[in-house]
């Protein structure tokens, strides 16, 4: 129990591949009992409460902003937006506003994002805005080989855990997966052993695609950060169709049966040890595609946070409902430059999203006359983002692919 109990920071356990985020202070010890309120304590109108609605309502409760789209690297496998030139960065003044007004409207976390955030002239500032308001993130993720002064910098702040991306140890293998030159491979393993010297928590992600898919390949990395301390667990996934690259998923993309031949490997068959955990994602595999005969409450996995609780700022100060979607207009739901956080949340787009209606739909669209719709547009627990891909932008409007009813992907996401 002693991981659970008064644990100062967040972290991460797995049960059965499945991979489950444990809040600080998760359990606390206390020489007294919490009072027990039942609602009969309150004094409320039953008519003015809403027990049914799963949107927030004054604003979102939780904010991520992206501070760029440029990148260290160029992945063949890359799911964000890089090739959207943004013409004009949100000044280091608007990103001050949107912390404070985050502060403000009680938002619970705000999150940063790239591209890579270090490619920002100013991260240190925002770092340091987002201290002040008690914001700042648990971790970073990054691709971006770090120097000391900045590794210095972000354990100064009191940022004890990163996540590095490493999808090889292979310098010819990085090069064709991320389009690097060959020095890339050394920076980023000198910045895994400045971390590790600097005795910050470790995690590594590893995406992977043909290319990288193989036992004797994740054996060399997994055994290579065998020797740093630091590495507290290592996250392996497989690399998804994406909205924004030309050649796609069949082309770079790893089978199911790989994948879960490597995870059952890894998982049970391994012998060797390693002292840090090893956790398989499994939700791209696994999505549950055509299994669901009821409306989208009933979808498999975690429900979606998007437009409900979750709000997406990309660089130029537009605000999206989700993070894939980026300059998509039928998914904009306003502008930070001109807006404040409550007004988005509330606009009419924003509004007009979370409360479709059946004459919202095309024709073609089989949710327009299905009897799940009510149930299904209530929730809308819909993943937007499988929607375009399965079926393109222009049928934004279909039913979800794990909906028992929608129709055959015209693109094939699945695994």
């Amino acid at each position: 129990m002693k991981p659970y109990i008064d644990n100062s920071s967040e972290f991460k356990t797995a049960l059965d591949g499945v991979e489950f985020p444990i809040p600080k202070n998760f359990i606390i010890k206390s020489s007294t009992t919490y009072k027990k309120y039942f609602v009969n304590d309150f004094d409320y109108d039953n008519n003015d409460l809403d027990f049914y609605g799963k949107r927030m309502y004054s604003g979102p409760m939780d904010v991520t902003l992206m501070v760029t789209n440029n990148c260290a690297t160029s992945c063949i496998y890359c799911y964000a937006n890089t090739k959207h030139k943004v013409e004009n960065h949100l000044s280091l003044d608007t990103i001050k506003k949107i912390i404070k007004n985050a502060y403000d409207l009680n938002v619970n976390d705000f999150g940063l994002l790239g591209g890579e955030i270090f490619f920002f002239r100013e991260w240190k500032e925002i770092f340091l805005e987002l201290d002040k308001y008690g914001f700042y993130p648990d971790i970073i993720s990054t691709k971006y080989p770090l120097k000391e002064d900045q590794i210095k910098f972000i354990k100064q702040i009191g940022i004890n855990e990163i996540q590095i991306s490493l999808d090889s140890i292979n310098e010819n293998t990085m090069m064709k997966l991320l389009n690097t030159k060959k020095s890339y491979t050394p920076k980023i393993i000198n910045t895994i052993s400045m971390l590790n010297e600097n005795e910050f928590d470790i995690q590594i992600a590893i995406t992977l695609t043909k290319h990288n898919g193989t036992v004797k390949h994740i054996t060399e990395i997994l055994n290579f950060l065998s020797k740093y301390e630091g590495i507290s667990s290592v996250d392996i996934g497989p690399a998804f169709y994406s909205l924004y690259l030309k050649e796609n998923f069949d082309v770079w993309g790893i089978s199911k049966i790989d994948f879960e031949d490597l995870m059952n490997y890894f998982m049970r068959e391994t012998e060797i040890q390693y002292h840090f955990d090893i956790n398989f994602d499994t939700s791209y595999t696994d999505r549950g595609f055509y299994s669901c005969y009821k409306g989208s409450s009933y979808f498999p996995r975690g429900a979606c946070s998007a437009n409900r609780s979750h709000l997406f700022i990309l660089p130029d100060g537009k605000t999206t409902i989700c993070e894939q979607m980026y300059w998509n207009e039928d998914f904009v739901i306003g502008d930070l430059t001109t807006q404040s956080l409550e007004e988005v949340w509330n606009s009419p787009k924003a509004l007009k999203l979370a409360n479709l209606e059946r004459n919202d739909f095309s024709d073609s669209s089989l949710c327009k006359t299905c009897n799940n719709f009510s149930s299904c547009h209530t929730d809308v627990n819909k993943c937007w983002v499988d929607i375009i891909k399965a079926y393109g932008k222009e049928n934004w409007d279909y039913p979800d692919p794990r909906c028992a009813f929608a129709p055959k992907m015209i693109n094939n996401i699945q695994f």
